[in-house]
């Protein structure tokens, strides 16, 4: 049975289709095998009309007669049906009693109104308001503007009021159905409000302030009730421990002066532990610093061994040369001027290294102004015999005038300590003798004079590093190193001098070649102006 085509009623219709070529029978069948029932869509004609529309219907098995059953609803005519209930329902929709919902379409055509209902179908396109302003183009053209809606001031009557009243209204275009709906408030209803939210709110807060109070004044009277009652508890309770106190007044100040005597007592031989502690651990210093010395004479009396040869042999060929002179009878005065100034020359060559190496070991705690230039040449001039016999490189990059206040000697001697651990590491890791690099270079970094000696050695293993300023920590035998040189370097350093040092592993290029090395930083403060 098919009340809309009965041409098809009795037949086999399983291969009928719609418009679109989609077989909607089959689907039906389909349906109702896998689940008794279920809804679909096609297209299909009306009564009486021959061109087809979109349609969805609701099948279901009858399994007695082995039919399926259908129902269905043409979408335009549902959708006709939705948009006259939703016009219903906006009517309906009115607040604060001079409020409402209208609708016109993008043709400016009246859909809906609840206050103009004859007016259903008319064209709004000239409708003015008090200001002669087309407002329904308006509307409609700032709908269009947002998706999200849009806000428009302008000025109409309320219903049943010939009042000229300023309005805004929020309009917004529901592009599927093309309605522009739109709904306002009176300005004056919305001050109306907030006045009497306003007093509302006073009422409220005036009934709060005074319950408030009121809970605050009972509160009041009970803490001064219950303070009264405590107050003569308390006031019991303190007479009871007044007597007890008083007992027990004479006992503790007894046990006091018992606890002050044997405080003064041991704090007597604390001071004297101390004392006697402090001088301890100063003769452990005077006793390292001693044997750093001695260590450090050693190599110094090589250095001197080695600084003095090349001068006394010029000397000794200067003399030489005269007497031969003389004996030939061809010694003349430019010949004993020359030969005078070599001599005297090379003796205050000599005198000079005689005086570095007894200042060196003298170590005059004066602070003087000198440039950190001058203190690291002269470390390289009492290092100068291990630099040649060792054939060491040393590479200098000074920044000029870096002048500080501080111990020169004493700076000398923590640089010599460094350049001999340099030296010992060079001679064990780069059996090359190209390899044995040592850079020297000063800086001014943050207001702070900087010092770095880096050298080739390969490093100081790190499970070891963080204690290489130990006292007697060394990695050497015992014949060839006594652990004192990095320590008093320290020493000086940080307690003399009151500055810092550190020591890190680092990687340097040198020659298109790849070193590693112990860094070694002292950082000083620079002579203040």
């Amino acid at each position: 049975m098919i009340p809309s085509s009965p041409n098809l009623e009795n037949r086999n219709s399983i291969n009928l289709k719609d418009a679109a070529g989609k077989y909607f029978v089959q689907e039906a069948i389909n349906i109702v095998k896998s689940k008794d029932e279920g809804f679909l869509e096609y297209q299909w004609y009306k009564l009486s009309d021959k061109k087809q529309y979109k349609k969805i219907s609701f099948v279901k098995f009858f399994k007695p007669f082995d039919w399926y059953i259908g129902y269905g609803e043409y979408l335009d005519d549902f959708e006709i049906e939705v948009m006259e209930e939703a016009k219903k329902r906006l009517n309906l929709f009115k607040f604060d009693k001079n409020e409402y919902v209208w609708t016109h379409n993008s043709k400016y055509i009246l859909l809906q109104h609840p206050y103009r209902k004859k007016d259903i179908g008319t064209d709004d396109t000239n409708l003015v308001d008090k200001k002669n302003t087309k407002i329904i183009q308006l509307f409609v053209s700032k709908a269009l503007e947002k998706k999200e809606g849009s806000f428009v001031e302008y000025y109409w009557n309320k219903p049943n009021d010939n009042k000229l009243t300023k309005k805004i209204a929020y309009i917004r275009y529901f592009e599927d159905w093309d309605w522009v709906i739109g709904t306002g408030l009176y300005l004056e209803d919305i001050e109306l409000i907030l006045k009497n939210l306003k007093d509302n709110k006073e009422k409220e807060i005036k009934h709060i302030l005074f319950k408030s109070t009121l809970f605050v004044l009972i509160i009041l009277f009970l803490v001064i009730i219950s303070s009264l009652l405590i107050s003569r508890r308390v006031n019991n309770s303190f007479l009871s421990y007044k007597k007890k106190i008083e007992k027990h007044k004479d006992e503790l100040e007894e046990k006091v002066r018992d606890k002050t005597i044997e405080l003064h007592e041991l704090n007597e031989q604390l001071e004297e532990k101390i004392t006697q502690r402090v001088k301890e651990l100063k003769d452990k210093d005077e006793i390292l610093t001693q044997q750093s010395k001695m260590v450090a004479l050693g190599e110094m009396i090589g250095n001197i061994a080695h600084q003095w040869r090349q001068p006394l042999s010029a000397i000794s060929t200067a003399a030489s040369g005269l007497r031969v002179k003389k004996e030939m009878d061809i010694l003349d005065d430019d010949d004993i001027i020359e030969f005078s100034d070599g001599i005297v020359k090379n003796a205050n060559y000599l005198s000079q290294v005689i005086e570095d190496f007894k200042n060196y070991i003298k170590g005059e705690k004066l602070k003087i102004d000198f440039d950190l230039k001058e203190a690291i040449l002269h470390a390289l001039n009492i290092f100068d015999s291990s630099i040649h016999n060792h054939n060491l490189k040393i590479i200098k990059n000074f920044k000029n005038e870096i002048i500080v206040k501080n111990y020169k000697n004493e700076l000398v001697q923590a640089l010599v300590n460094i350049l001999n651990n340099a030296k010992d590491a060079l001679k064990k890791y780069q059996e090359n003798e190209d390899d044995r690099i040592i850079f020297i270079s000063t800086d001014i970094i943050d207001n702070k004079a900087v010092l770095i000696i880096q050298d080739s050695g390969n490093g100081i293993t790190e499970n070891i590093i963080n204690k290489i300023f130990e006292p007697y920590f060394t990695t050497k035998d015992k014949e060839q190193g006594t652990g004192l040189g990095l320590y008093m370097a320290y020493k000086i350093i940080t307690d003399s001098m009151e500055g810092d040092i550190k020591v890190e592993n680092s990687i340097f290029n040198y020659n298109n070649k790849s070193y590693k090395g112990a860094k070694f930083t002292i950082i000083l403060d620079l002579k203040k102006e």
